[in-house]
């Protein structure tokens, strides 16, 4: 367990949790692994040793900085952070069997990436915020793996700690240049921004995974051609509203179309074998909607840009219902603008003054999802945070990528190595991904 450098002071010992944090539930990790180029010549037990202390003592002094991640969130009462200086969860691995970094990179498994994270399990583990994992290959690669519990913070945050404390150990807390003190300071304000709501003590988001069903991931990657392809088609199509579509929106609804048309399919296909199925009942199971998180930073009015957290909202779709017109791709990334396009300052100022409403509407508009009436696919997109920018003083990271997610109809972006593609990490429940034919 690595303390920070020094105590946090008694009167930041508490940090309120924004009704975003209250929000997020249940207690689970979110995962990163940044794989570092090979140094055959720097591959020895003694240099290993070095980088590992170095690694170890400017997290410590990092962690005055970010406090709250050496502490423990407060089980009872979904309110707030301990800031106790418990500490750090810090492993050091060595890599067996002769597996090279090129093995992990060129030909990934997906499930063998597990490994290299400093927890096997997704749900919170004797209360401890951030778990890093140090792995080394003979070769002489790098693995760093970080387990994030989600309710303290969102990939923003996440890369914010990561780049401050890659920087740190770059130019060993030489503050002058890291600028940690400045750049952080005064972050951990999210509650003022958006106070806490009474109801979230006692109510979190509603799970719609069960950690005993079986989950598979798949890894699509989308490159600068194919997602050129995609906008394309979705602009030159009849009747399309969309002229100018993100990466993101056309990746977005390039898989969320696939869901829709496999899904139905598979749906008919039951209906078929079961001729009593009452249609009114078919009608309501074809229905499907879409769901992205939108970081709210820089859309408040004025822009929060540093502020540490939970700081994103969710932008819902228009419910579709299967047909020939709806399906369409060039219709669903239009939706997908419009429902992000939404969360503007206004929008924003209305869920800080009006938070409860907010949270009451997003969990009535969850109820047909969790009684299996309406198909969700849910995205989060990391590919504007700057994960392949994280250089410890061992250069730039080769690759980044995220690991296998129990969540069901969870997509997660991540910007390929060369910055104009995008991996997608889709995961579904292993029946469902064998009826999706996304390719």
């Amino acid at each position: 367990m690595i303390k920070p450098s020094s105590p946090t002071p008694d009167h930041l010992r508490e940090l309120k949790f924004s009704c975003l944090d209250q929000f997020i539930g249940p207690f689970h990790y979110t995962n990163l692994i940044f794989f570092y180029q090979a140094d055959a010549a720097a591959a020895d037990d003694d240099e290993n040793g070095y980088k590992s202390q170095a690694l170890k003592q400017s997290l410590s002094e990092i962690l005055t900085v970010f406090y709250p991640l050496a502490g423990q969130v407060v089980l009872e009462g979904n309110s707030s952070i301990n800031c106790n200086d418990n500490g750090v969860a810090f492993v050091e691995a060595k890599v067996l069997d002769g597996r090279q970094l090129s093995d992990m990179i060129e030909e990934p498994n997906l499930e063998e990436l597990k490994h290299f994270l400093p927890t096997q399990h997704f749900v919170v583990e004797d209360n401890i915020v951030l778990l890093l994992q140090v792995s080394f290959f003979d070769c002489g690669g790098i693995a760093v793996g970080f387990s994030f519990l989600h309710k303290v913070g969102d990939g923003k945050s996440m890369g914010e700690f990561m780049t401050a404390w890659a920087n740190a150990n770059k130019y060993k807390c030489n503050k002058c240049k890291c600028r940690c003190d400045d750049q952080f300071m005064n972050n951990f304000n999210l509650a003022s921004l958006f106070p806490p709501v009474e109801f979230l003590r006692t109510t979190s988001l509603p799970s719609t995974t069960n950690l005993s069903e079986k989950f598979v991931t798949k890894r699509l990657i989308l490159d600068r051609k194919k997602l050129t392809d995609l906008k394309e088609a979705i602009v030159s199509a009849p009747g399309s509203q969309l002229k100018d579509p993100t990466r993101v929106e056309a990746a977005s609804a390039f898989i969320w179309k696939h869901y829709i048309i496999d899904s139905a399919a598979q749906k008919r296909r039951q209906i078929k074998l079961q001729p009593n199925v009452d249609q009114v009942e078919v009608v309501v199971e074809n229905a499907f909607m879409a769901q992205h998180t939108v970081d709210a930073r820089t859309r408040m009015n004025p822009p929060e840009t540093n502020v540490f957290g939970n700081c994103f909202l969710i932008a819902a779709t228009e419910i579709v219902n299967y047909n020939d017109q709806q399906q369409e791709m060039h219709h669903l990334a239009y939706l997908l603008r419009k429902a992000i396009k939404k969360i503007d300052g206004d929008y924003i100022k209305q869920v800080q003054i009006e938070g409860e409403r907010y949270f009451t509407n997003l969990f009535q508009r969850l109820d047909p999802v969790l009684k299996g009436k309406l198909g969700l696919c849910s995205f989060s997109s990391w590919c504007r945070l700057p994960f392949y920018e994280v250089d410890y003083g061992w250069g730039k990271p080769l690759w980044v990528c995220t690991t296998p997610i129990p969540l069901k109809n969870l997509v997660v972006f991540i910007s390929t190595p060369s910055g104009d593609g995008i991996e997608a990490w889709i995961n579904m429940l292993e029946d469902d991904m064998k009826i999706i034919r996304i390719e």
